[in-house]
């Protein structure tokens, strides 16, 4: 098992590389997500 610290490292490291690819990822998920439910991250 990976401890938690270890895995807020690899998603930092991923995230950090990955700049525009990652935002193209949340974008598409949110996109995705709004689809089902238009009300989806308007909490924020």
């Amino acid at each position: 098992k990976r401890g938690k610290g270890a895995l807020a490292r690899a998603q930092n490291k991923y995230d950090g590389e990955n700049i525009e690819r990652r935002r193209a990822q949340k974008r598409d998920y949110m996109r995705r997500k709004r689809t089902e439910d238009p009300s989806y991250g308007k909490w924020k």
